[in-house]
Parts: C-alpha cells; sequence; structure tokens
C-alpha cells in the first residue's frame, strides 16, 4: 500500500489527499483475455483524515460526478479502479476498447504489457529467485528499522509484499506458509508503523494536530487583545463513550408508563453489549458491526432520549438511498412495522427470505430453469437486502462447457433493474471468462501431469512442499488402512487414489478458486477415465471443509482423509507450530476436530496412538515421543464437541469440569456470547418440552457455538480459566439431558 496511504493514516496529523497511481497485481494476470482484470490497473486514491462523516455519500456522489495500530482520527479511504470507470462511461465491454486518446486504444497501447507480465507472473518467474528476494528485502527493512528509517524501511516492506503477490501467482504459497508469509510482512508493517508515529511526534507533527477535547481547534490566532479566531473550527464535539450502569430493566418506566431516566442511560450500554463476529470502528472510540449512522428509540408516541456513538436518539428512520423515503418519522412505536413497510423496508427475515425464494424460482421458471440457492448463501442475501428484487439476466451459452461445480462456485460473486442486471452481467461474465480461462489451461494436461507440480507449493519449511506430504500420506495409507479395520482388499485403490490426491492444488482453477479444490479434482479424474472409487476418494479428502459439511463415506475417502489430518498434526506439532490459547495460524484444533468427526460419524475404533507412531516415522524431522503424546492430547480435548452431542466419553476432559460457570471469568467475546445464547436457550428447555420448541430454542446455539470453537482454546493453560470454559460447555451438553439424542441429527 502506498506510503501516502499507509503511514499518513496513522497519528493525529490531518490527511486529505487525492492522486492517481498505478496498482500491480500478479495474480490478475489474465493476458488481455479478461475484460475487467488486468495485472496493472490505475486506480484514483482519497483519503480523508478525519472522516468527514459522510464518506459513503460522498462516495455515491463522486460517481454520480464521475458518471491493527489504533487510528485516531479515523481515516476514510477510497479507491477508485479508472479502467473500470471508463469502461461505464464510454459503453464498452472490455478494456482493450476503451478509447485511450483519439484515434488511440487502451489495447493497442497496453494489450502487449498485459501478455508479457501475464507470462512471467504465471509461467516464467523463478521461485527460488523470487522466494530468496522476499527473504533480502525483509533483511533490508529491518536493518532499516534499526537505524531508525521508517520510510525506507517501508519500501522494502513493499517490495517484499509484491515478492509475496509473485509467489502466490506462481501457487508457490501454500494454506499453510501463507499464514507464516503474512505474519512476517505484517510485523514488518506494524513495525514501520510505530516508528513512523515517534518520528512525527518527535518533529513536533507539522501538519498540526486533532486533539480529542470538547471543542476541537487545530490553530488559533490572536489578533488583537480584544479578538480570538478560531480556525478550522469542528462543526461537532468529539464522540465520547459514557458507560452508565442503573437499576434493572424492570425500573425503565415510571407508574405513567413513560421512560425513566434508567432506560435512557441503560440503553446504550445495552447496544455497545452487542457482540459480533467482526467489528469495525469509524469516527468514534466505539466498536459496531457497522458505522451507525441514526437511532429510532421510541416508547409510545416519546422519544426515549440518549445517545451512542456520537449519535442521538430520535423518531426519525431511513428507507432506501434513492427513494422518496429515504428519511421518514416514525409517529408511534406501534405504528414503526407499518411506517417501514409502507417505506419499501421487510423488516421480517422470514418475509425477505420467502420473496427471495418465490420470486427468483418464478424467474428461473419462466426460462425453463431451476433456481439453486446454497443456504448459506441464501443466509448472506437475507441479511444484505432490506428490499430483495430478483432479476433475470443471462451470460453467453459457451460457458456452459465449464463443469457445473465451477459455475455455481464463481457466480457467487428506487434503482434501474437494466442498470443492475447490465451491471451484474458484466461481472459475472468477467468472472466465468476467468474459469474459462483457467479450465482451459487446465484440460491440456492430465490429472497426473500436476502431481509434479506440488513440488513449488510450499507446505511448510521445515516439512517440505506439498509434493513431500501427499508423498508421506501415500507411505501411510497401507498400514493405515488395516489400523482403520477396513479390508485390505482395498489397499490398492487406496493406493492410486493416493498417489494422485491433492495434484488438484497446482490446477489454474483451484490456484483461483481455492474452494474448488477436490471437486476439481474428481471433475478432471472422471474426465481422465479413472473409477469412480478413485476420483471420489480424492474429492472426500477434503471433508469435512466447514461446519455442517458432509464427511467422506467411501473406505478409501476416510483412508485419505484421516491420514491427510494426521499428518499436519504430527509434522506441525513437531514444528512448533502448537495453537495457543489465542492463537490457532494453522487450524490445528479445526484440524483436530475434523479428525474426530471423520472418526465418530463413521463408527471407526481407531488406535490413535498407534496411529501417530505411523505418522511420526516417515516426517522429515524428528518426532519425539512428548510431541506424539502432546498431538494425542490436542486431539483429545477435541472431543469436547463430541461430549456435547453425546457422541462419545472423555474422562479426562469430565473430570476437569467445574460444576459452575463464572462470567467474570471470560476473556473472549466468544465465550459471552455463547454464555448468553446458553442462558436464553435453558430459559425455553426443560424435560416436557415439545420437540418443536426444543429445536427452534437451539438453533440459537449454532453460530455462538462456531465462533466459540474456531476462536477459543478450551484447555487454556489457566485453571480457573479452562475450568470455567468446560463448565460452560457441560452445561451446554446437559440442555438436551431428557428431551432428545442429537447423535442421530446430520452435522452433529
Amino acid at each position: 500500500m502506498n506510503p501516502l496511504t499507509f503511514l499518513r493514516v496513522l497519528g493525529p496529523e490531518p490527511w486529505n489527499v487525492a492522486y492517481v497511481e498505478p496498482s500491480v497485481r500478479p495474480d490478475d494476470s489474465r493476458y488481455g483475455d479478461n475484460p475487467n482484470r488486468l495485472q496493472r490497473h490505475t486506480q484514483f486514491q482519497v483519503i480523508l483524515k478525519p472522516d468527514p462523516g459522510n464518506s459513503q455519500d460522498l462516495f455515491l456522489h463522486s460517481l454520480s460526478a464521475l458518471g491493527s495500530l489504533p487510528l485516531l482520527p479515523v481515516s476514510v479511504e477510497i479507491t477508485y479502479g479508472l479502467e473500470r470507470i471508463l469502461m461505464s462511461l464510454q459503453g464498452v465491454d472490455h478494456f482493450k476498447k476503451i478509447q485511450y486518446t483519439e484515434g488511440i486504444t487502451y489495447g493497442e497501447l497496453f494489450l502487449e504489457n498485459e501478455k508479457e507480465m501475464s507470462a512471467y507472473y504465471l509461467e516464467q518467474a523463478n521461485v527460488d529467485h523470487t522466494q530468496k528476494h522476499f527473504d533480502d528485502f525483509e533483511v533490508e527493512a529491518r536493518s532499516l528499522l534499526s537505524l531508525g528509517l521508517p520510510i525506507p524501511a517501508y519500501d522494502q516492506v513493499l517490495k517484499a509484499s509484491h515478492a509475496f503477490n509473485i509467489l502466490d501467482s506462481r501457487g508457490f504459497v501454500g494454506v499453510t506458509e501463507r499464514a507464516r508469509y503474512f505474519g512476517r510482512m505484517r510485523s514488518l508493517a506494524r513495525q514501520c508503523s510505530q516508528l513512523w508515529l515517534k518520528t512525527r511526534e518527535d518533529i513536533g507533527y507539522p501538519l498540526g494536530t486533532y486533539q480529542e477535547a470538547n471543542l476541537i481547534y487545530p490553530h488559533v490566532s490572536k489578533k488583537n487583545s480584544r479578538k480570538v479566531v478560531v480556525e478550522n473550527l469542528s462543526m461537532k464535539q468529539m464522540e465520547e463513550e459514557v458507560e452508565l450502569r442503573g437499576p434493572p430493566v424492570s425500573k425503565a418506566f415510571d407508574q405513567e408508563g413513560k421512560p425513566s431516566k434508567v432506560l435512557s442511560e441503560d440503553l446504550s450500554t445495552i447496544i455497545s453489549g452487542i457482540s459480533f463476529p467482526k467489528s469495525m470502528r469509524w469516527n468514534s472510540n466505539i466498536v459496531f458491526s457497522r458505522p451507525v449512522r441514526w437511532i429510532m428509540a421510541l416508547h409510545g408516541d416519546l422519544v426515549v432520549p440518549f445517545s451512542f456513538a456520537g449519535i442521538s436518539s430520535g423518531s426519525q428512520s431511513c428507507g432506501l438511498r434513492n427513494s422518496s423515503l429515504a428519511s421518514f418519522k416514525v409517529e408511534t412505536a406501534e405504528s414503526y412495522l407499518r411506517t417501514v413497510e409502507k417505506a419499501g423496508i421487510m423488516i421480517d427475515m422470514k418475509e425477505r427470505k420467502a420473496k427471495i425464494l418465490d420470486d427468483s424460482s418464478m424467474l428461473a421458471k419462466g426460462v425453463d430453469g431451476g433456481f439453486i440457492a446454497p443456504d448459506s448463501l441464501l443466509q448472506e442475501v437475507v441479511n444484505l437486502v432490506e428490499a430483495p428484487l430478483p432479476i433475470l439476466g443471462r451470460y453467453d451459452d459457451s460457458f456452459l462447457k465449464l463443469p457445473k461445480d465451477v459455475l455455481i462456485t464463481v457466480a457467487n460473486g428506487s434503482i434501474s433493474e437494466e442498470v443492475v442486471r447490465k451491471g451484474n452481467e458484466a461481472v459475472l461474465r468477467a468472472r466465468y471468462e476467468d474459469a474459462k480461462f483457467f479450465y482451459k489451461m487446465d484440460t491440456q494436461k492430465h490429472l497426473s501431469d500436476f502431481r509434479g507440480q506440488l513440488k513449488s507449493i510450499l507446505f511448510h519449511e521445515k516439512l517440505g512442499t506439498m509434493l513431500d506430504k501427499m508423498a508421506r500420506v501415500e507411505d501411510v495409507v497401507a498400514e493405515l488402512t488395516l489400523v482403520l479395520g477396513i479390508n485390505e482388499m482395498m489397499i490398492t485403490v487406496i493406493k492410486d487414489a493416493a498417489a494422485l490426491a491433492m495434484s488438484d492444488l497446482a490446477t489454474s482453477i483451484v490456484t483461483e478458486f481455492t474452494s474448488l479444490a477436490g471437486i476439481m479434482a474428481r471433475h478432471y479424474a472422471l474426465r481422465d477415465g479413472l473409477s469412480e472409487q478413485i476420483a471420489e476418494a480424492l474429492f472426500e479428502i477434503t471433508l469435512p471443509r466447514f461446519s455442517g459439511d458432509v464427511f467422506p463415506k467411501t473406505d478409501a475417502g476416510i483412508v485419505l482423509a484421516v491420514a491427510d489430518r494426521l499428518d499436519s498434526l504430527v509434522g506441525l506439532f513437531g514444528a512448533g507450530c502448537q495453537p495457543s490459547s489465542s492463537n490457532d495460524p494453522f487450524g490445528l484444533r479445526r484440524i483436530s476436530y475434523g479428525l474426530v468427526q471423520i472418526l465418530v460419524e463413521n463408527k471407526k475404533n481407531f488406535d490413535l496412538m498407534k496411529a501417530l507412531t505411523l505418522v511420526a516415522e516417515v516426517q522429515p524431522i524428528r518426532i519425539d515421543n512428548d510431541v506424539i503424546n502432546e498431538v494425542d492430547e490436542g486431539i483429545n480435548c477435541e472431543i469436547v464437541r463430541s461430549v456435547l452431542m453425546e457422541r462419545a466419553n472423555c474422562p479426562y476432559l469430565a473430570s476437569q469440569t467445574a460444576a459452575e460457570v463464572d462470567a467474570s471469568v471470560f476473556e473472549n467475546d466468544e465465550e459471552k456470547a455463547l454464555w448468553s445464547a446458553y442462558l436464553e436457550v435453558a430459559d425455553k428447555i426443560h424435560p416436557g418440552v415439545d420437540v418443536k420448541t426444543f429445536a427452534d430454542a437451539s438453533l440459537l446455539l449454532i453460530q455462538p457455538l462456531e465462533d466459540f470453537f474456531n476462536n477459543v482454546f478450551v484447555m487454556a493453560e489457566d485453571e480457573k480459566i479452562r475450568n470455567n470454559r468446560l463448565a460452560l460447555l457441560r452445561n451446554i451438553a446437559g440442555l438436551t439431558k431428557g428431551i432428545a439424542d442429537l447423535s442421530v441429527l446430520p452435522g452433529f
């Protein structure tokens, strides 16, 4: 990122600039074939510091005109892709057709550059040399930091980042190594930022400062003894968050039913207590999911007065930005739903979902098609769109030559329907062009041809490449088949599948669309005439990929999936990558949980220690017994999830489980969210409750549980914290007693 952006947004100095700059993205190399994607494009960068408070409006109006350190004050970054804006203004469908100047097109000027640089980034860049460049830039950056020179040090960080992008475009960076590279770059960027801040402070902030105070005045000029001129006076006070604790909510209203002072005080605290998986901070110290622009708070026809994030409550609400009811007044709390409905907003999520499904199905039926909507995507759209309006678009029939899974994966990505339709068609066309480009490159080879290319994808510096990893898997699958109690007659099929497993990671389409890993291996295997047994195993080695996903069912798939996860656990633990209580960059807890799920789902009796020892013997580094024991303990800890579903008995965990939950001991938002969800569910569930009520109430636990296990290490070093987390899980496990056995439900 340009130093004018990355460094200047730090510290208290104001910074309001705009500049044009080239942006180089090796991973976007397409030889000039994709209409919207270039390895080098031009962008117009705008930085507004401090945030003017209406940045979104400024951005949208400007388009019409065209056609981890704390940031105080908060800055706004707006980036315009100039090629795409010009395509829209000139009404062309490919960047090559842009009229750069009279009689000369963009393609005539820059197409050859795109082709040659694409060839370099995708085919010719020397991985060994580029990796050395990254290391050299890192060393140089650290040297400059030690000399107190943050600007040239950051220049080296940019060079290191570019080297990483080249490695990534060549498919060298595996999932495991990506975390390490990011960690190295972020560490350097953080040190540059800290040194930059110190340097600016040492030279006295020559651009001035914005101080937090009752009123903000960067510069005061005393013209004479009778007058003081305050220049650049802010139009508002800096927001200040004040948390006031009062009596219970039951005392929120007086005898006449009017809001008491208590309610006004508590509402701000209640809102600030809402937690989100991902939050942001804007023109204040408030953390929330998105910037708060208005607050409507009514009891009857009375406004409940309070403020949050610098916004005072009132009776005004907002509708669709471009409608006649972009802002409207709500007379009473009771009339809120009717008023909002008149403004075109569908408040009820179930109604929004039904409208999306019904209207989309009707549009699809009108062209003799069907509507396919993965539940996760549907839920996302339901929560993104307040007034859903499905629109039927089209794409070129030539894209139908692509596999169905590719088409579905790639597409997931008062308004004029025609504008929306054309915009989405252009985006979809570009995405499909990408997929078509990569699929064409891949199908010029057999799947087996990609096996050798795994040597260019680094798994871990101590554990070798992905080719090394899969060779280890191939070495252990025969014995592991017997350990899992699978018929030895399957060993030949399993070894044949292991010889091709993960080869699709080296294909162009999986490099670009990583969610297709396994799916494309199965597709390419069948395309090459391999058996369905082998093809299915190549897909099942990736399962489960996420919460609620399916599990491997075939013998070959089970063996490969178990072998791959055991290799990752033993190797990474041996390389010193154990997760901490707050950090798990290599996803080892997720891998452990996936392993447990596979074994439980397929009812496999399994000698874990024997399997761990078998895998340890083929590792390229020495694996001591202590490491094997540590992996064994780590996997057993993940069985706590199975305890929740009454699927496994873990005496170790049970003996460590405390009886009481102490909410004051919670360290993470995920713990607090899960505890709150548990209390809400527990209040609705009792042994005599009907199954429907139980099922509906239990749904509240799904997301908090997922967030908890993804972000919280149960077996913390601190005994008090560990026991408290186990007690929380024990209480959740007890919710189902006398009501249902969750083990019969899919995904549990």
